[in-house]
This record gives structure tokens, sequence and C-alpha cells, in this order.
């Protein structure tokens, strides 16, 4: 069976076609622009686009590695790497602190992080870094610390004083002795201070604290349960300023934590 189609009604389909076509074209190009509307001011609050992925994805990791190593260690934390005498071995590195990028290390790097307890969990020693730290130059350069851009939170060891003095006999903190799995375990201190990294430890004051690398509000934390958190610079200053424990200072061997 023949069909004849007039010349108008093809014109006419043609038209419908194109208006079709146009009006999907408008559409795409509206969800479009709301997708970007909603993208770009996450990008311009990282400050740093996808380092600060890179970095919370490396908190997340020691964190599972924390955890792990926990579960192995009747319910203890690994020691923090405060200043402590040759040979002891805490989460990043045994004593003295290896330097990857001076002998004997220089040769094999990936040695230097071998000596830390995380290592068995973690072998990747990008894992321990965030973009934005190592790109600091001089400062990273300077730093006894250059295995890791995060610092564990000296309350696993009950901020043992006077340095190397072996208080608690380099005991830690068990995770279930710990007041609130919230508390704040890791993060990245300021990197234009070598000597927020004279070691693997910091206390979480203003000076060796939290330091906001990636946000001019805030940064990203391990908590001892194994959560990374956002935290603001007005909830951290307010969790230092607390008179009784918090998540800042949380150390069990304490009244008020400190």
């Amino acid at each position: 069976m023949n069909t004849k189609i007039s010349g108008s009604t093809i014109q006419d389909i043609n038209q419908q076609s194109r208006a079709f076509t146009l009006t999907e074209l408008l559409v795409v190009i509206a969800t479009i622009a709301m997708v970007v509307l909603v993208i770009l001011p996450a990008l311009a609050s990282s400050g740093d686009n996808g380092a600060r992925v890179i970095c919370v994805n490396n908190l997340r990791q020691l964190g599972m590695a924390v955890n792990m190593y926990a579960s192995e260690s009747q319910d203890a934390l690994p020691w923090p790497n405060w200043s402590s005498a040759p040979g002891v071995k805490g989460w990043l590195y045994t004593e003295p602190v290896p330097n990857p990028n001076s002998p004997p290390w220089n040769t094999n790097s990936v040695a230097a992080w071998q000596g830390g307890a995380l290592f068995k969990y973690i072998k990747n020693p990008k894992s321990y870094l965030c973009p934005v730290d190592i790109g600091t130059g001089n400062f990273f350069n300077q730093r006894p610390n250059q295995l890791s851009s995060y610092t564990m939170n000296a309350a696993a060891g009950f901020f043992p004083t006077p340095f190397f003095a072996n208080t608690y006999g380099y005991q830690t903190a068990k995770i279930s002795s710990i007041w609130n799995s919230g508390c704040y375990l890791m993060w990245n201190p300021n990197p234009n201070g070598a000597l927020f990294f004279n070691d693997g430890a910091n206390y979480p004051n203003a000076n060796e604290g939290m330091y906001p690398i990636h946000t001019v509000n805030g940064g990203d934390l391990l908590t001892v349960g194994g959560n990374v958190q956002f935290v603001t610079n007005q909830k951290y200053n307010a969790e230092l300023a607390a008179p009784a424990k918090s998540l800042t200072w949380w150390s069990p061997k304490s009244t008020d934590g400190r």
C-alpha cells in the first residue's frame, strides 16, 4: 500500500521535530546551569579543589587502621609518637624520627614508614600526606617529621610530662575508656611551623591543634570512633575552652582530660 504525504505535512513534521529538539536542549542547558550553581560554591569553599577530598580519604584510612590496631591490641590505641626514647614504636614510626629524604632511608624511603604501628594496615606513604601540606616548600623540608601531615592527640598517651619521662610506661588509652567516641584523635596542624611536626603527637591547644588548611571556617578531624568530621573553628575553640573533659581534652588519666 502506498501512502502519499503532502509537502505541507512533511514541513509540519520537520517543524515539530525542530521545536522538540530546541525544547530538549533548553532543558539540558537549564539543568547544567543548576548543577553548576550547586557545585561552584562547594569548590570555592574547598579552596583547593580535590586536595581536601584526598585529605579526608587519608583520615578515613587512618581511622580504619587505628581501630584495626586497637582490635588486635586489647582495645588500646597506638603510642602517639609523643617525644620518647629510641626504639619506642608509635603509630607513625619507631624512634628516633626517620627522615625519608635523608640517609639511610632516601634509597628506600618506604622503609621510613615501616617502623610505624599503622604501616601494617596502610602501606602507601601518600596516605599519610596532604597535598596542600607537602606543597609548603621550605616549611615542610625543615620539619623533623616529614612522614605525615597529620598529628595524633597526645591524650592517647595521657599527655606524659616531662618529655621522655615515660610517665605511664608508654601505656595508651583504651578506646572504651574514652568518654566520647567523637573525641578528636587526629588533625592537620599548622603546616607553616616546623615545631608543630617535631614528632607524631601534639597538644590540641591553639598553637598545635587543628589548623584550617583547606577552608577558612574549620577543618576535618578524625575522631576516636573512626569517623571524619568537619569542625568549625568556633566549635573547636569552644571545646578547647571547656573546663572539664571535652572533645579536645579527653585523657582518661585526669578528671579534666588534660
